[in-house]
């Protein structure tokens, strides 16, 4: 995210995806926490916390100010 920032042709980034992917995984074995969210709508306390970091510094660290 810092470095999406940092970089003055970038206009944004987004998540992946909102939430996990089902606990069975997909067909080709791919099962990975890739969302905000659990398989039960239950958020990850740790990522919350860095996207609310990053959403209280990105327009300082963008702009200067």
């Amino acid at each position: 995210m810092n470095a999406c920032l940092d970089h003055p042709r970038f206009v944004g980034t987004h998540w992946f995806q909102w939430q996990d992917q089902a606990l069975t995984g997909r067909s080709d074995g791919e099962n990975y926490q890739i969302g905000f969210l659990n398989v039960a709508d239950v958020p990850y306390p740790e990522l919350v916390q860095a996207a609310r970091d990053v959403a209280a510094s990105m327009y300082r660290r963008r702009y200067g100010r």
